[in-house]
Order: C-alpha cells, then sequence, then structure tokens
C-alpha cells in the first residue's frame, strides 16, 4: 500500500490545492472564475504556478509569521503537487496582512528584494481599496511580465529595471520639472551678472 505522510488536519486542511484558494471569501464566483482562467494561462505557458490565496483563521498575527505561513504554503503545494516552482500571493483578512513567497525558478525570475517590491507597488493600492479582484488581476499580469523577461533570459532586477507607461510619464515630468528649476536658476544667475 502506498506511504501516507500524516500531518495534523489543521495544517493538512491550510494546503492550497489550486491556484486560486479563497478560504476568506472575499471573492464572488464569477471573479473567482476570471482570476483562476488567468493564474491558469500564466502558470501553464510559464511552466511557474502563480497563486493567490486568502485566509481569515490564521494560527499568527504579526508580519513575519505571515511570511512563514505564506512560505510553507507554497512548499505544501508544490510538494503535493510533485513540483518545484512556484509563487504565491496570501491575503489574511483578519490581521489585515499579506505576504508573498517564491520557491524554484520563481525565485530567480521574481526576486524577493526587487520582484516582491514591485509587486507591491502594482497591487496593494488595490488590496487596500478592496478591490480584490484588481489586486489578483495586477498581481496575476505583473507576475506574467516577469515571468516572461525571464523566459527570454533578461529577467528584471536592479540592472534591469521594471519599467511601465505609467512610470515613463511620471519620470518625464519630474525631468521637466527639473529642468524648468535648472533653467530658472540659471535665468536669474546670469541676470544677476547683467546688473
Amino acid at each position: 500500500s502506498p506511504m501516507t505522510i500524516s500531518s495534523p488536519q489543521t495544517e493538512n486542511s491550510l494546503t492550497p490545492t489550486d491556484l486560486l484558494t479563497d478560504n476568506a471569501d472575499i471573492l464572488s464566483s464569477s471573479e473567482e472564475e476570471r482570476i483562476e482562467e488567468k493564474l491558469e494561462d500564466i502558470s501553464e505557458k510559464y511552466g511557474i504556478d502563480v497563486l493567490v490565496y486568502t485566509t481569515r483563521d490564521v494560527p499568527y498575527n504579526n508580519e513575519s509569521a505571515c511570511m512563514d505561513f505564506a512560505f510553507d504554503r507554497i512548499e505544501e503545494y508544490l510538494y503535493a503537487e510533485g513540483k518545484s516552482d512556484g509563487i504565491i500571493f496570501v491575503v489574511d483578512m483578519n490581521y489585515r496582512l499579506w505576504n508573498m513567497s517564491t520557491k524554484g525558478k520563481a525565485e530567480d525570475a521574481i526576486t524577493e528584494s526587487y520582484g516582491l517590491e514591485i509587486l507591491d507597488k502594482k497591487c496593494i493600492d488595490s488590496l487596500s481599496d478592496g478591490d480584490y479582484e484588481e489586486c489578483f488581476m495586477k498581481y496575476a499580469e505583473t507576475c506574467e511580465k516577469f515571468l516572461k523577461a525571464y523566459d527570454e533570459g533578461k529577467p528584471y532586477g536592479p540592472t534591469r529595471p521594471f519599467i511601465t507607461a505609467g512610470m515613463i510619464i511620471k519620470a518625464l515630468l519630474i525631468g521637466a520639472v527639473i529642468g524648468l528649476i535648472v533653467a530658472l536658476i540659471v535665468t536669474s544667475g546670469l541676470k544677476k551678472q547683467l546688473k
């Protein structure tokens, strides 16, 4: 008979069995379908599972424990599925905490220090606003961009920044303002010389 690994029931019930696990019940069934479809497309295309996991009943109440919780969930999922590459986004509705954890190739594609910081910037406003579908879709789309770049051998990181149209416009506006200030300083300096 096949050997089974027994673990406490609470631990077992926390293991994700799908790419989307909405234990906190914050998504409608149509939202779940759309998010699941998106996660499946990306996961199949790049061979790296992209997961979303929401919860309420968690055995912790601080940020570092939430980080450990996310890490445990992705490890358990990958082990159960016989896979080695994945990223998980955990949202805990009880303590208003969230975290992400990567394993295998996902660690190279979406590094903790750079990739997770970008995901934070892209998703967390929607999360704070309670627009969960938008948040998870942005997460999926951003993961997709990171995985695509990694797949093409040009991963995003400090040496190859992740840039969006919004970031370019912001940089141009900042550049224009700085240029204007410099021009005003130079011209006022020239005016003083004329006097």
